[in-house]
C-alpha cells in the first residue's frame, strides 16, 4: 500500500494561512451555497495543491471556489478527507 509521501507528485512546504472557500451542498430538493474558513497545514510547490483544516465536513468530489477576493475566485476539489480530532484535515487540487 501507497503511503501519502509515495502518491505525492510534488514536494510540500508549509502553509500557514487562512482563507475563504465556497462549497455547494445538498439541500432537500436543491443546493445550498456554504461560505467556511480553512486553516492552512502544507501546500505544493508548485502550487497545485492544498492541505488544510476546516469545521466543515468536505467529501471528496466537492468542488470548491477558494476567495481570493471578493469577485475572484480560484477553483479546486476535494482530492482526500481524514477526520482530525474535532476538524477535518482535506487536500484539494487547484485549478488554474
Amino acid at each position: 500500500m501507497k503511503t501519502t509521501e509515495d502518491k505525492r507528485q510534488c514536494n510540500r512546504v508549509r502553509y500557514d494561512g487562512s482563507f475563504r472557500y465556497v462549497v455547494s451542498v445538498p439541500d432537500y430538493l436543491t443546493t445550498r451555497l456554504v461560505e467556511a474558513e480553512g486553516i492552512g497545514i502544507d501546500i505544493c510547490e508548485h502550487g497545485r495543491g492544498i492541505g488544510f483544516h476546516t469545521d466543515f465536513p468536505l467529501e471528496p468530489g466537492h468542488v470548491l471556489r477558494l476567495r481570493k477576493t471578493e469577485e475572484v475566485y480560484t477553483p479546486a476539489v476535494v482530492k482526500w478527507v481524514e477526520r482530525a480530532e474535532e476538524k477535518h484535515r482535506v487536500g484539494i487540487y487547484l485549478f488554474s
